[in-house]
């Protein structure tokens, strides 16, 4: 097949983007060509071109826009919302004219910039519900004169796809039809069960005797890095051996970091900038535990990771956690916000090795059997496949009236 996405997929270190260029490569590495529309900073991103040369497999194509933290509570501003039309727009026509593509992959984000064009061009679309601004608007915080537009572009997919059950469960309670569920998938050969990297922790001043809990996201309120501060001021009582490794960066990072200071733990902290996924299985070998204890997650690749090397994952008891942990069997979940039973819960897990392990065991079984990124391509070839034609005979989609 002829492919184009669009959206972000690198090389920003933030779970979507990761997800999507792991979707994206593999299906040009099945043979499918793959040309991706993405965003780039004005005046030049010294990290694209790397990551662009270390995928020659996907011919990737970029337009600027001005720096920008997406948030899915506000409205984008001005200038970022033109710059991003023009160039999708823009990207877009250029990629059709030079060889139409079979089918469009949209993140959901691009969809306001990308459906005008996929429809007067007649080409069929799958949107790619991966996090926000759909979990925003499932939440009832997106702002309301954005929800109705965008969900009558979402309505106007010719498949919409969500990385979990819960996010299609509430679009299908809001009306929209032709959605499935393909869980996020990742490569479970490369998160896999491996010894400390010794080398790694000495960097990290990780003493043998240290038991780690590490936590990897955006440094923002919804993920809550407070409660993980507060209780390990808690749990550092009971298990002075425990030490926690935070990775990520965002607007509370500075915060996060002076709760440390004021409740006397920063010493058993080790804060560092975000790293590259590739390097996340390492890291991950430094723990004995992941902590998440977000407001709100799709499913988040760090529990699939986490679980995949055998780790054990301590998360809030929200939906997207639910969808992989089952508490006291593949992980525990702890009630939102309260820190005083993460902190009950992480000591647990820190003082009770043979609890970690049967944990670690059940969570890989899990991860292996359903979030294979191989299965999970198989799912996505399988959409596409009801949207394309056999070769020589054009695209089919359902048909537009407009």
């Amino acid at each position: 097949m002829n492919l184009v996405y669009v959206g972000d997929c690198g090389p920003k270190p933030s779970g979507a983007p990761i997800s999507s260029d792991q979707l994206i490569r593999t299906l040009a590495k099945r043979g499918h060509r793959v040309r991706t529309l993405a965003p780039e900073l004005e005046g030049g991103d010294p990290d694209v071109a790397p990551f662009d040369a270390a995928r020659p497999e996907v011919e990737a194509h970029h337009y600027p826009v001005p720096l920008y933290f997406v948030d899915p509570f506000e409205r984008p501003p001005v200038r970022w919302d033109e710059m991003t039309r023009a160039g999708v727009r823009d990207g877009l026509e250029r990629l059709i004219a030079a060889s139409r593509p079979d089918a469009l992959l949209l993140r959901e984000l691009w969809l306001p910039y990308a459906t005008e064009t996929a429809r007067r061009c007649g080409i069929p679309t799958v949107a790619l519900v991966r996090g926000n601004p759909t979990s925003a608007i499932l939440a009832g915080v997106f702002p309301d004169d954005l929800r109705g537009p965008f969900l009558e572009q979402l309505a106007s997919a010719d498949r919409i796809v969500c990385v979990a059950r819960h996010p299609l469960e509430g679009l299908e309670g809001l009306g929209l039809e032709r959605a499935s569920c393909i869980e996020n998938a990742i490569d479970v050969e490369r998160f896999a069960p491996r010894p400390r990297d010794r080398a790694l922790a000495a960097r990290l001043a990780v003493a043998e005797t240290d038991v780690v809990a590490l936590h990897a996201a955006q440094i923002k309120p919804i993920k809550r890095p407070l409660d993980i501060v507060r209780s390990a001021a808690i749990a550092l009582r009971h298990a002075p051996e425990m030490l926690w490794i935070v990775i990520g960066e965002g607007k509370s990072l500075d915060e996060t970091r002076a709760l440390a200071t004021e409740l006397g733990v920063a010493h058993r902290f080790r804060f560092l900038p975000f790293v590259d996924n590739d390097a996340m299985p390492a890291y991950l070998s430094c723990a004995d535990l992941v902590l998440m204890p977000s407001e709100r997650e799709g499913m988040s690749r760090v529990y699939l990771e986490a679980l995949a090397c055998a780790k054990t994952l301590v998360a809030s008891d929200i939906a997207g956690a639910r969808e992989v942990v089952v508490h006291e069997e593949t992980g525990l979940l702890h009630r939102g916000g309260d820190v005083e039973h993460i902190a009950e819960l992480t000591v647990r897990a820190a003082r009770d090795p043979g609890l970690r392990e049967a944990l670690g065991r059940r969570g890989r079984a899990r991860v292996v059997a359903r979030h294979d990124i191989r299965q999970a391509v198989d799912r996505y070839e399988a959409v596409l496949a009801t949207l394309v034609l056999p070769e020589g005979t054009g695209t089919a989609g359902h048909p537009r009236s407009d």
